[in-house]
């Protein structure tokens, strides 16, 4: 019997857990939303066949004390994922019940002394710093994960000074340290299909993080079963972005260099082709640069030169059109092109939209609209990677698991 699917006669005692008794774990760093999904998913698991509706969302609010909001992005999320659908004047119908439910002390328990490595993994053969993106992914992972026990060990095959950087060396090292997972994140020349094969042969689960998907298709062969991946759909973050905010602008100038163009390249097509269907005009700029230490005040100095030499190029253009909007491929060369408007036309600048990309922090002041890469949505889907995997060992291991990660558009006063 579907018992009071409208308001308190909702809960068949003895049945089933009320929603009352589920607490979200405070030491846990995932978003609301997140710890209400997994709520509810435990939640639907523990209903009995008959009842198919999930609570009205003020009933979920009042029950769970959280806000509205966090209910509705929850609920939203169990509909991306098949779980619900929503039906009109009754709420959120149950189409599919999680096999397994993972309630937060599940979660906890499974991850408590769990060991785990990070393995920036490259063939420069110097002491040269990891680029800062996987140090940050990192310690955001390494924030959710310590309150439940776990640790994380990096280690940086760039620095010349780490004493095994052989990888059979390292994996004996990583046995010792009864290490069970291990996220690698490999240097864009380098083929890391030994590292994988031999963290396979000693089951310890890998997962290899792509920086886009170019570099994912030039690594697809290494993914076989039991590797599992996260990679970041930045052409779908700008097309939303670029979809959602900038259909009015009647120019757009892409600044990127040569030596940006494999992966900056695929990101202009997208802006080409939003010109194209809005009837927007569009063009490319590129310049030679010499690569420089990984984000460096000496990168962007460079890379402000550089700008400086495009903005010359796209000025008469700018100065054309009612409503330009400039993308630099990062954020140096946005704002190369902030500081050469500022003193050359600062009449352009009052009207020119501009937004780079990385969320470099060392320039914060200049308030500059950016895109990140959303690393505490990509530490969280690295947590579930790693209890889906502790959930069922056997079939992760023979499976090939992935994550998509959006990057996600810091809009700021520059657009």
């Amino acid at each position: 019997m579907n018992v009071g699917i409208y308001g308190k006669r909702w809960y068949n005692k003895g049945i089933m857990k009320q929603l009352s008794e589920y607490s979200l774990d405070s030491k846990d760093n995932a978003p609301k939303y997140e710890r209400v999904k997994r709520v509810l998913l435990d939640f639907i698991a523990h209903l009995p066949d008959d009842v198919n509706y999930l609570p009205f969302e003020y009933t979920l609010e009042e029950q769970l004390q959280i806000s509205k909001r966090s209910i509705r992005r929850a609920l939203e999320e169990l509909r991306k994922e098949g779980i619900i659908e929503t039906v009109r004047n009754r709420g959120s119908r149950i189409i599919k019940r999680p096999q397994e439910a993972v309630s937060e002390t599940d979660t906890g328990n499974r991850l408590n002394q769990l060991q785990i490595a990070s393995i920036f993994v490259s063939n420069t053969d110097d002491s040269a710093p990891t680029s800062y993106l996987p140090w940050t992914i990192t310690n955001e992972l390494e924030n959710l994960l310590c309150p439940h026990g776990v640790n994380l060990s990096t280690f940086n095959l760039r620095d010349s000074r780490l004493k095994h950087r052989d990888c059979r060396e390292l994996i004996q090292v990583l046995k010792e340290q009864n290490i069970r997972w291990a996220f690698l994140w490999p240097h864009s020349d380098l083929n890391p299909e030994l590292w994988l094969t031999e963290l396979l042969k000693n089951q310890i689960k890998p997962a290899i993080v792509f920086r886009d998907f170019q570099d994912m298709q030039a690594k697809r062969l290494l993914l076989m079963p039991g590797v599992d991946y996260l990679v970041f759909n930045h052409e779908l973050a700008l097309h939303n972005t670029l979809s959602e905010y900038y259909t009015g602008c009647d120019y757009i100038a892409y600044l990127t260099t040569d030596f940006n163009y494999f992966w900056s390249m695929p990101r202009y097509e997208i802006v080409q082709a939003f010109g194209q269907k809005h009837a927007i005009e569009c063009g490319l700029f590129s310049c030679p640069q010499i690569r420089m230490p990984d984000c460096s005040e000496l990168e962007t100095l460079y890379n402000g030169e550089k700008s400086g030499y495009q903005v010359k190029q796209i000025m008469p253009l700018l100065q054309k059109k009612a409503n330009p909007l400039v993308i630099g491929a990062n954020d140096p060369i946005a704002i190369g092109v902030i500081d050469c408007l500022s003193e050359i036309a600062p009449e352009l600048l009052t009207k020119t939209k501009i937004f780079g990309y990385d969320n470099i922090n060392l320039k914060r002041n200049y308030n500059l609209t950016t895109f990140d890469f959303n690393v505490a949505e990509c530490a969280l889907e690295m947590r579930n990677l790693i209890t889906d995997h502790l959930a069922s060992p056997d079939t992760s291991f023979r499976h090939c698991c992935g994550k998509v990660i959006l990057p996600r558009f810091i809009r700021r006063r520059t657009a």
